[in-house]
Parts: C-alpha cells; structure tokens; sequence
C-alpha cells in the first residue's frame, strides 16, 4: 500500500484528525498475490484511509511525472 510505504519512509505526515487516526489505526493491510488490499473490522470504516490513499498515490505519480521541478 502506497501510505504504508510512505508512512514507512516518512515521506508522509497526517494530518492531527482524530477521526482518521482512528480509522487508520483499525484497518488492515494484507498483501495478495495482485496487491495490497485495504480491510475494515466489521461495523468500521475504512473510506478515509481509501481517500488518504488515494491522494497520496496521486500526489507521488505527479511529483515523479514532473521531474522539471523542484520539490522541497
């Protein structure tokens, strides 16, 4: 999962959301044989951590699409 390695490498800092902090400490993460896949206990959510996600994959495909800028 992209926010695993990210959160992994520090290359990600969330955001003091207690809400999210809170789903993102009670899902689960299982790696497949096509990938990662994002799990919720039952009667929890996980939509913030799938949107989390999201964007962060978003925003790295962009900043490695851009290599013309400089990111600090």
């Amino acid at each position: 999962s992209i926010l695993l390695l990210s959160k992994k490498e520090s290359n990600i800092e969330i955001y003091d959301d207690k809400p999210l902090i809170k789903e993102l400490l009670s899902v689960n993460a299982k790696q497949t044989s096509y990938g990662w896949r994002i799990d919720h206990e039952s009667g929890k959510h996980d939509d913030m951590v799938i949107a989390l996600g999201m964007a962060a994959l978003k925003s790295i495909e962009y900043v490695y699409s851009h290599p013309d800028i400089l990111w600090i």
